[in-house]
């Protein structure tokens, strides 16, 4: 499996691709993800590279590897659009704050923004540095950030003109992403440091030495700490200290996907090592884990590799994870075991 994501991505982009697993919550909804080729090629070799819930909970938006975007509703499982959005793979697709709005970032050097009742492309942001890894909406819509090469960037949604580089980092940036109150943003990259950044004018607020690749960071409830990697898988900050609060320790390699719930409570992490976990934040205990038991194919046993995302729908009370192969949305109030639905745009040869 690994030798094949190499091929695909690179290594550089390896850990990149969020985690794979078998939770132990009962599926009330799943999503058969659907990512296809492009219409008259032969490429069979399609992933997918990013999902998230709607602001409302009601659908499932994705990007794969092919360029294009997915949306699903998730209650009937069906899919109720998609589109060509990008020349080459879609590595992030998120709706803005109230959804009418979709941006999304791509291995062709850009992001655009959409229209999402009409999928109109409203908006390009060209001449990224590469990789471009990922793209988030302000919390107030107002503002779009993206991360790529060794910075971020901080654009205005309405013109897209660029506000201001996030610049000091000496490796390249996995993730940028903004605190709950806009006033704050969160870089991690290769160099072994996360960064916190003042949102408006991008000056750099603190440093975190973590020691290791930086690969995934989310901010708590109330923005006082974050969770981000760590060496032994992933640990709790308290930023105004600039120490570890808690470390969550079980994983055994990067993390590749974290979300902090919607009240505030519960943790989830994925990680390279295909395992996902879930965490109370307030002390750092692990309540459910998860792993992939895969399936036979020829007589040998495959597993879809790391999970690509796993997020909270906006109530809480249920969590969607996404692998290469698959899309799964779990109720987090029961337990049980869930239904794997591969997708057709990649089988194992």
């Amino acid at each position: 499996m690994a030798h094949r994501l190499v091929s695909m991505y690179g290594l550089k982009h390896l850990l990149l691709l969020p985690v794979l697993v078998t939770p132990l919550f009962i599926v009330t909804s799943a999503v058969t993800s659907a990512c296809g080729a492009p219409e008259g090629t032969a490429d069979s070799h399609v992933w997918l590279n990013s999902a998230e819930f709607s602001p409302d909970g009601k659908q499932v938006l994705a990007g794969c590897s092919d360029g294009s975007i997915r949306i699903w509703n998730v209650k009937s499982r069906t899919e109720v659009a998609q589109w060509q959005g990008h020349s080459r793979g879609v590595q992030t697709a998120v709706f803005s704050p109230d959804g009418k709005q979709i941006l999304t970032c791509g291995s062709d050097q850009s992001a655009r923004v959409w229209e999402s009742d009409t999928k109109k492309e409203v908006r390009r942001l060209i001449g990224l540095p590469n990789p471009v890894t990922a793209a988030v909406f302000s919390p107030d819509g107002r503002r779009l950030l993206t991360s790529a090469g060794s910075s971020a960037q901080v654009w205005e949604s309405k013109t897209g003109q660029k506000l201001a580089e996030l610049s000091g980092h000496e490796g390249g940036v996995f993730f940028a992403v903004y605190s709950h109150n806009g006033r704050q943003i969160l870089t991690g990259s290769g160099d072994g440091t996360a960064r916190l950044w003042e949102a408006n004018r991008g000056t750099q607020l603190r440093r975190l030495d973590v020691g290791v690749w930086v690969t995934q960071g989310a901010f708590s409830l109330d923005d006082q700490r974050v969770v981000i990697s760590d060496r032994e898988g992933a640990a709790i900050w308290r930023l105004a200290k600039e120490r570890v609060e808690r470390v969550l320790k079980g994983h055994k390699d990067y993390l590749t996907s974290v979300a902090v719930s919607p009240k505030g409570r519960l943790v989830v992490t994925g990680s390279q090592d295909e395992a996902g976990r879930l965490w109370e934040l307030g002390s750092g205990k692990e309540v459910r884990r998860w792993e992939d038991a895969g399936e036979i194919v020829r007589g040998q046993r495959f597993t879809w590799g790391p999970i690509v995302s796993t997020r909270f729908s906006p109530d809480g009370k249920f969590l969607l994870t996404a692998t290469a192969g698959n899309v799964r949305v779990w109720d987090l109030r029961k337990t049980g075991q869930p239904l794997l639905l591969p997708y057709p745009g990649w089988k194992p040869e």
